[in-house]
């Protein structure tokens, strides 16, 4: 899945439930309006279970969902192989 992000924003909170919730949606790259990529893909390691839990993890008692919150949550799911996960 490929998408256009207004300005230097990173993935949202809906890019990360969309893409985690399809099984069918292996990669989802953003590209802003100053050029750079960022993609997500789930590696081989993905299961849905143990991400939901991370997600509780970092997005509870959370009133707002900014950049780094989510930045945290993919290099954390990085860390353990459940996604691949690139800026350029």
């Amino acid at each position: 899945m490929l998408h256009n992000h207004p300005g230097q924003s990173g993935f949202s909170e809906y890019d990360l439930f969309t893409f985690f919730k399809h099984p069918s949606i292996k990669s989802m790259t953003i590209v802003t309006n100053k050029g750079q990529v960022k993609f997500i893909t789930k590696s081989n390691r993905f299961h849905g279970k143990i991400v939901s839990k991370f997600c509780a993890k970092y997005f509870t008692h959370i009133n707002i969902i900014n950049d780094s919150f989510i930045e945290k949550l993919l290099k954390k799911l990085y860390s353990i192989n459940m996604i691949k996960y690139k800026v350029r």
